[in-house]
C-alpha cells in the first residue's frame, strides 16, 4: 500500500518528458510538443505543481476530465457488440 509520496524532482520531470510522445489531444490546453521542446523552462514549475498537489491532496478539476474513445479489441470481432470495445481515454 502506498502511504507516502516522495517529492517529484526536476530530473524525474525531465525523464518523463523525454520519453513522452508528442501526441495531441482535444483536451490539451497547450500542445505536448511545445512542452517537450521547452522542457527546461517548465521543469521546476511542473515539479512544484506536482508536489503541491500531493501535499495539499488536491488535483485540478481540469485534469480530472478525459476524452474517451471506444477501440475495437480485435478486427475480427463483431463491431455491433459493445463488450468487444475497450475505452481509451486521453
Amino acid at each position: 500500500m502506498l502511504d507516502m509520496l516522495y517529492p517529484v524532482t526536476a530530473a524525474e520531470v525531465t525523464r518523463v518528458l523525454t520519453f513522452s510522445p508528442a501526441k495531441l489531444s482535444t483536451m490539451d490546453i497547450k500542445p505536448t510538443s511545445l512542452l517537450i521542446h521547452c522542457k527546461e523552462v517548465f521543469l521546476e514549475i511542473i515539479a512544484h505543481l506536482a508536489n503541491l498537489s500531493f501535499t495539499e491532496g488536491r488535483f485540478s478539476t481540469l485534469f480530472k476530465q478525459a476524452s474517451v474513445t471506444p477501440l475495437i479489441k480485435g478486427q475480427s470481432l463483431d463491431k455491433s457488440v459493445p463488450s468487444n470495445y475497450r475505452p481509451i481515454s486521453n
